[in-house]
């Protein structure tokens, strides 16, 4: 089974691909950490990145692709940041096919922007163990040192909105292309943490039934 986690800056869809892969013991493969992960060697990467752009597609797409074939990653997968243009998704899903695969389920969680600025706002990364938080609605558990946790470039409210238009101008169009082929699950974000992941599991049951 392969899903993919779709939504706007702040709409917990890390978190909740986290929590179900947790759950089913899947892999969880979020492209934005990958590409985080490689920026402190890549000045381009990283200016990108700090202003709430867009990394190009075709790069993005070499970097998934290779690390999947790498590590033999095309099973119970749940892919998080990837695809997220209409573009991203024919040539994944093209991609896919030619080894015996698809995408399963794609779902989608809708957050407004002031809602994602709020949320973003307390969020925080643990420098060590990569893990990240919400100080307000998902904080870190006893004996995680809050020296270690910090708030990314792209979490100012000026970046938030960048990432916003960006979103709108590229992955909203790819929102649109899915729900019209009936091949979204649409959830919406703003609730709790567990009433989304409850909510999901709830959709995905009806369709596998």
């Amino acid at each position: 089974m392969i899903a993919v986690f779709l939504g706007p800056p702040g709409s917990g869809k890390g978190t909740q691909a986290e929590m179900m892969a947790d759950l089913y013991g899947y892999t969880h493969l979020s492209t934005g950490r990958m590409l985080r992960d490689m920026k402190e060697d890549n000045k381009k990467l990283a200016e990108v990145l700090d202003s709430g752009g867009l990394v190009d597609d075709d790069l993005v797409l070499e970097i998934l692709q290779g690390h999947l074939v790498k590590n033999n990653l095309f099973h119970n997968l749940i892919l998080d940041g990837t695809p997220r243009t209409v573009y991203q998704y024919k040539k994944l899903s093209n991609w896919l096919e030619l080894r015996g695969l698809s995408i399963k389920h794609v779902i989608y969680l809708d957050v407004d922007e002031d809602a994602a600025i709020s949320r973003i706002s307390y969020r925080r990364h643990d420098k060590i163990s990569g893990k990240i938080y919400n100080l307000k609605t998902n904080p870190p558990p006893d004996g995680v040192d809050f020296s270690n946790l910090v708030a990314r470039a792209d979490q100012t409210p000026e970046a938030i909105k960048e990432r916003f238009i960006v979103y709108r101008e590229n992955t909203f169009p790819l929102i649109k292309y899915l729900r019209k082929r009936g091949k979204l699950i649409e959830i919406d974000g703003t609730k709790t943490i567990q009433t989304v992941h409850y909510k999901i599991l709830e959709k995905l049951n009806e369709e596998n039934a």
